[in-house]
C-alpha cells in the first residue's frame, strides 16, 4: 500500500510557489538591471579606447621591430573620428638599392616626405563607425595645450618606444609626466555632457597628501566620466600607453 501511494503522490511545484518563484526573480531582476546595464554601458566604451590604444601599441611595437619610425594620425572630426597608422618613405624602398633615407630613423626626414609617400598599414580596430557606433573620439590633449583641441594630432614611434610628435621633439607633459591624451567617449552622453561638481572630464587632476579637497574632485570627475562613457587614453614619452576612466 505504502509503494502503491508513492506512486500515485503527485509531483511538482504548485502555483502559488512558482508565482513565489517568478516574484523572487521579478524583485532580483528588478535589483541588477541597472548594474548590469551600467557594466555594459562601461564596457562598451573601454573595448572602443582599448582598441584605439591598441594602433597606438602596434605602431610602438612596429617601429621597435622595423626600426624605423611609424606615424599615428588621430583625426577627431567627424561622428566618430579616425585613426591612421602609417609609414613615410622614398619611391625606391622596394628597389634592389634602397636609398639610405628608407632607413630613417628620424621622424623630421621621414615626416619631410609628401604625403603621396605614405605606407599605410590598416587598422580595422579603430575603425568606431563599424566595431563602435555609438563611441567617438572627442578629441584630444598634447603638446602642453591645457584644453581639449580637436585638430588632427600626428604622434612618431621612434626605434626606441619613444613618442615624439611629428617633428620628432617630445611632447610636454601636462598630467604628470604623461605627454599626450586621446579622449574616447559616447556618441550620446546622456544627461551629462560636461561635468559634476565643476570638474571638467577632460582636466587633469592629481590628488596630494591628505588633501580631501583634490580627492572628492577626483571622484566628482571619475563619477562624471562613468555617466557620460569617457575614456582617456595616456601616452607618455616612454610609450607605456594605458586607459583610463
Amino acid at each position: 500500500m505504502n509503494r502503491r501511494k508513492a506512486i500515485h503522490q503527485p509531483r511538482g511545484f504548485t502555483l502559488t510557489e512558482m508565482m513565489i518563484a517568478v516574484a523572487i526573480i521579478g524583485i532580483l531582476a528588478a535589483f541588477l538591471a541597472p548594474s548590469v546595464s551600467r557594466y555594459m554601458h562601461r564596457n562598451k566604451g573601454r573595448s572602443a579606447a582599448n582598441d584605439v590604444a591598441s594602433v597606438l601599441l602596434m605602431a610602438r611595437n612596429q617601429a621597435m621591430g622595423t626600426g624605423q619610425v611609424v606615424f599615428v594620425e588621430v583625426d577627431p572630426s567627424g561622428d566618430h573620428g579616425s585613426v591612421s597608422m602609417y609609414r613615410k618613405q622614398p619611391n625606391d624602398c622596394a628597389s634592389a638599392t634602397p636609398s639610405a633615407a628608407c632607413f630613417s630613423q628620424s621622424c623630421a626626414e621621414a615626416n619631410s616626405f609628401p604625403d603621396t609617400s605614405k605606407v599605410v598599414t590598416p587598422t580595422p580596430k579603430a575603425d568606431l563607425a563599424q566595431r563602435h557606433p555609438d563611441m567617438k573620439i572627442s578629441g584630444h590633449n598634447a603638446a602642453g595645450v591645457a584644453t581639449t583641441t580637436d585638430a588632427t594630432l600626428t604622434l612618431c614611434f621612434t626605434p626606441d618606444g619613444r613618442v615624439l610628435d611629428a617633428l620628432g621633439l617630445p611632447l610636454t607633459a601636462t598630467c604628470g609626466g604623461v605627454n599626450a591624451r586621446i579622449f574616447v567617449q559616447a556618441t550620446d552622453p546622456g544627461n551629462t555632457t560636461n561635468e559634476l561638481g565643476g570638474e571638467s572630464l577632460d582636466k587633469c587632476l592629481t590628488v596630494g597628501v591628505n588633501n580631501a579637497t583634490e580627492a572628492r574632485a577626483r571622484q566628482l570627475q571619475k563619477d562624471g566620466r562613468d555617466i557620460a562613457n569617457f575614456f582617456d587614453i595616456q601616452i607618455p614619452y616612454n610609450g607605456a600607453i594605458s586607459v583610463v576612466q
